[in-house]
């Protein structure tokens, strides 16, 4: 055969690493910006008086605690994991891991979802948006993402 055209493997694993190793450093570069204005939000969020006496300011402030965990947390752990290839966790590490990264997932979601109707409410029903503002709803909407999370778990695992 010609050795031309032929690719040697510690090339190709040369070329595959340089591109991992400048994925990682953008993904964890995005994550760090992400973390900043989320920080950001979040002092405004309870510094800014207007926003601090917001009914909503607790949903917000859930929202953005659980889009900080992500960026500091469960991304750049996700991007190391597989930059270390996983080969060398242990399994009680990774359902451990697991379970965190889909509780944090599941929060965020849901949290973003309840905020986007809490919203809504306040839009279209401002006349019953008090009974939405209660301190009971807001700490049942805190809490609903977490609760469900935890039967869906319990139920997966009968």
């Amino acid at each position: 055969m010609n050795n031309s055209t032929q690719v040697s493997a510690v090339s190709l694993y040369i070329e595959y690493h340089t591109s991992l190793v400048a994925w990682v450093i953008l993904v964890l570069l995005i994550n760090f910006l992400g973390a900043a204005a989320n920080g950001v939000t979040f002092a405004a969020t309870l510094t800014y008086r207007p926003l601090r006496k917001s009914s909503s300011c607790f949903l917000l402030a859930h929202c953005i605690i659980n889009d900080l965990i992500t960026c500091l947390l469960i991304e750049p752990g996700v991007v190391l994991i597989i930059y270390m290839d996983g080969g060398s966790l242990r399994p009680g590490f990774c359902r451990s891991w697991g379970l965190f990264v889909y509780l944090t997932f599941f929060a965020n979601n849901w949290a973003h979802g309840l905020l986007a109707c809490n919203r809504f409410i306040a839009a279209i029903f401002p006349y019953r948006y008090k009974f939405f503002t209660a301190k009971i709803m807001l700490t049942f909407t805190i809490l609903f993402p977490v609760v469900i999370f935890a039967d869906v778990k319990c139920i997966s695992h009968r």
